[in-house]
């Protein structure tokens, strides 16, 4: 499905949402997991009134491409969230974040809500625009936080007064308010994470693989 036709559809409730009440919009997503093991989980799902698909193809091997594309509409091509020759690992990120369905969804007057087990999807990685981001606390370590309590509960307050949505719109917020300490732990917190990341994945130097792709390739030559 295209992103217009997403966002086609989407607006189309918006513009009913007084004749009847915009239905609730709850995405499943289980990363990596093969269809013929999941038919106990999708029977379960169907029954709570889940839709499922079957003529569906992911557009890259791993997360965060595949994720970009599940929620822009968009081949990782155009939403530029893919490896490259010097692009790998924690660089791949989502940068066309306003095509996010999240930001759609909030302009509409959704509450968004993102729940994830995998560090690549989440804002960190471009996957923005959601009011609320809760993570297991198996991944608690990751969420550095250098901040006094008194500032968080400062930054939740003005990101959801003056809707902010970015890191650089929130510095911003900050600098021009002269609030310079907190722009120092923010900063610290971001590199801290960075650092921690960075140690997770040493032992996957050369991950996500290429599935095998340049071994068959030389196969075929010889």
């Amino acid at each position: 499905m295209t992103t217009f036709s997403i966002f086609a559809i989407i607006r189309l409730l918006f513009e009913r949402r007084f004749r009847m009440r915009l239905p609730n919009v709850i995405v499943v997503v289980i990363d990596a997991l093969r269809k013929d093991y999941a038919k106990l989980l999708e029977e379960k799902l169907r029954r709570l009134g889940f839709i499922s698909y079957d003529n569906v193809i992911a557009p890259s091997p791993w997360t965060t491409p595949s994720h970009a594309s599940l929620l822009t509409g968009l081949y990782p091509l155009y939403h530029g969230a893919h490896e490259t020759r010097t692009k790998k690992y924690l660089n791949v990120k989502l940068r066309r974040k306003n095509l996010l369905i999240s930001m759609e969804l909030s302009g509409m007057g959704y509450e968004t809500y993102l729940m994830s087990a995998n560090p690549f999807v989440s804002p960190d990685f471009g996957f923005v625009g959601f009011d609320y981001y809760y993570q297991p606390s198996y991944l608690a370590y990751l969420s550095v936080n250098l901040l006094k309590h008194d500032e968080s509960v400062f930054l939740a307050r003005i990101k959801d007064k003056y809707k902010i949505r970015s890191r650089l719109g929130l510095l911003k917020f900050l600098l021009m308010n002269k609030r310079y300490g907190t722009v120092t732990r923010l900063v610290m917190n971001f590199f801290a994470k960075k650092v921690i990341l960075k140690a997770m994945l040493k032992i996957f130097k050369k991950w996500p693989k290429e599935k095998v792709q340049r071994r068959l390739l030389r196969k075929s030559v010889k």
